[in-house]
């Protein structure tokens, strides 16, 4: 059975004939088949996905350049510190995840365009481009809800 099966895949087919000459690849003027059609760059540029065009935007859509990208930093905790006359110094230690770094900074010390208003025990307020934020430290209930 498997001889038989192994002859009859090797058995050349019959050719057909065409009888329509028009389904006849064409030949040239010796009488051999040409090759392959060359490629038509043309068909690749048609357009085929044409998304609507985009809403313009109105002036109060339009993003304006003075508006300052919003507050990233996070405060994870404040500390206290002996300061140059020997009187105790608030820092606030806050992560920027934009650059992966933790600033341990007092009242009036800035990092990149903020700059930190006030230190207080829980609290530290800070100002960037005009506009003024409170970071708050979270108390352990607020953490396990």
């Amino acid at each position: 059975m498997l001889a038989a099966s192994a002859l009859w895949s090797w058995w050349p087919l019959p050719a057909l004939p065409t009888a329509d000459p028009a389904l006849r690849p064409p030949a040239d003027d010796a009488g051999t088949i040409d090759g392959p059609a060359p490629l038509d760059r043309a068909a690749f540029a048609a357009s085929i996905w044409n998304p609507p065009p985009a809403p313009e935007r109105t002036a109060e859509q339009a993003p304006t350049a003075s508006t300052p990208p919003p507050l990233r930093l996070q405060l994870i905790g404040i500390a206290r510190d002996a300061g140059p006359g020997g009187d105790q110094v608030l820092r606030a230690a806050l992560y920027d995840p934009d650059t992966d770094r933790l600033h341990i900074l007092a009242e009036g010390e800035r990092v990149g365009a903020v700059t930190v208003i006030a230190v207080e025990p829980g609290v530290v307020r800070l100002e960037s481009g005009g506009r003024t934020a409170e970071l708050r430290l979270r108390r352990d209930e607020e953490r396990a809800s």
